[in-house]
């Protein structure tokens, strides 16, 4: 709810996102977090955070999408 209501820098989210120990929730937590970013043109940086190709390859269609 609070990720909805404001705003955060990509930096931000990373440190929010960070908490998931798994790929797929990470992914998840990244898609929901998208539109409260105050920079999506950084989003990109967060693909580092994802271990496994399968799980950068959706959110990398994910932001393309948006």
């Amino acid at each position: 709810v609070v990720v909805k209501k404001n705003g955060f820098t990509t930096d931000q989210i990373r440190r929010i996102v960070e908490q998931y120990d798994f790929d797929n929730a990470k992914v998840e937590a990244l898609k929901m977090c998208y539109p409260s970013a105050v920079d999506p043109e950084n989003y990109f940086t967060l693909l580092s955070m994802l271990n496994f190709s399968s799980g950068k390859n959706e959110l990398k269609r994910f932001i393309d999408r948006q």
